[in-house]
């Protein structure tokens, strides 16, 4: 048997599957090492929660208390069942609508951007070009750098020398 059976093995144990399954499932796990560990691993689970469950004695009368209680509550109906099935429908048909409607606005959108993003390669592209053409341009960037840096550092210093930083009167 190829397939394993293992998403049918809760269903089998709780005897929810058809004669015809039991079969299958009863002759896979014959034969599959792995299904039949999984099979008494989930066994092993459930008997010991009906273990867990008969160690706990009830009052008598315990479940019919209960379910008078929730019988005698009064919750109203947060949403009805006819009001949702409306609402999704109403949600499904707007929403269809938007979409119908804003199809071309997206579609224009998209082609858009496709065109900027090929530009922006092809002037990328060319600036790799210019760049592979100028040998000194790594040495042009490193001096631009510095210039900016010296006239960011002279900047600095007026700023704080106006200011009276330099002369330490901070206020």
């Amino acid at each position: 048997m190829d397939e394993h059976v293992q998403s049918l093995l809760s269903a089998y144990l709780d005897q929810e599957v058809s004669d015809e399954e039991a079969e299958r499932i009863a002759a896979h796990l014959e034969s599959c090492k792995e299904c039949r560990e999984a099979f008494d691993e989930l066994k092993a689970v459930k008997n010991g929660l009906f273990s867990l469950y008969n160690a706990f004695d009830l009052p008598s009368g315990f479940p019919a208390s209960v379910m008078s209680r929730i019988n005698e509550a009064d919750i109203p109906p947060f949403i009805n069942r006819r009001f949702a099935v409306m609402a999704g429908f109403l949600t499904l048909v707007m929403l269809s609508v938007f979409v119908a409607g804003t199809y071309p606005v997206l579609y224009t959108v998209m082609k858009l951007a496709s065109l900027f993003v090929m530009i922006g390669m092809t002037l990328l592209r060319a600036a790799a070009v210019v760049a592979g053409a100028l040998p000194y341009l790594p040495i042009i960037f490193y001096a631009g750098a510095v210039c900016f840096i010296i006239v960011a550092l002279w900047l600095l210093w007026r700023l704080l020398t106006a200011t009276g930083v330099k002369k330490g009167e901070l206020s």
